[in-house]
């Protein structure tokens, strides 16, 4: 009885086993996903927001971050909105421009990057009691980016804040961190 209870244990995991699936997809299920950046700034007059994709693909992720089509949409229509109390006062549609000074040292593409860009007049620049809102339509409708942001201002730093100095190991510059406070916001580092 004995020799057949060890027969039959080792046959169940020889099976047990053979049923065992390994492969791993490390790529899984992927969903288009646009990353967005960007800055308005009242006492400019050209407006900057950057459009990317977030990229998955099989192979080297390092050698797909260096191809720009990689990282771009086919079709992007993007659009800002300036609303006070809730009231459209002026809306802009983006313009895409090539700019090619970004840095070679690095993974992704370079020096080329995509940016879309609105410009506003000096006399008639945006508004510190606004709400500008951004609209992104991807691939003719595919999935939209939306966000609302209100303009940063109040910004107050003296030279009496608190501050801490520090070096990297691997860098021997002194870096020094400043606390400034904000009238509309929290407090940031610098």
């Amino acid at each position: 009885m004995k020799k057949y209870f060890s027969a039959l244990l080792i046959l169940t995991s020889i099976l047990a086993l053979q049923s065992c699936k390994e492969d791993i997809d490390l790529i899984g299920e992927f969903e288009e996903t646009a990353i967005v950046y960007g800055i308005l700034d009242k006492a400019d007059s050209v407006h900057m927001i950057k459009v990317n994709r977030a990229f998955i693909g099989p192979g080297n992720s390092i050698e797909i971050a260096g191809i720009p089509d990689s990282n771009y949409f086919d079709n992007v229509l993007v659009t800002v909105e300036e609303r006070v109390q809730g009231v459209l006062q002026r809306s802009w549609t983006l313009m895409d421009t090539l700019i090619d000074n970004k840095d070679e040292n690095g993974i992704f593409y370079a020096p080329e990057q995509l940016l879309y860009y609105f410009e506003t007049p000096p006399s008639s620049p945006l508004l510190d009691d606004a709400v500008y809102r951004l609209n992104i339509d991807i691939n003719n409708g595919q999935f939209e980016v939306t966000g609302e942001t209100g303009i940063v201002s109040g910004l107050l730093s003296s030279m009496t804040s608190q501050s801490s100095r520090f070096q990297f190991a691997t860098n021997p510059s002194e870096f020094r961190v400043t606390s400034i406070g904000v009238t509309s916001g929290n407090s940031y580092l610098v």
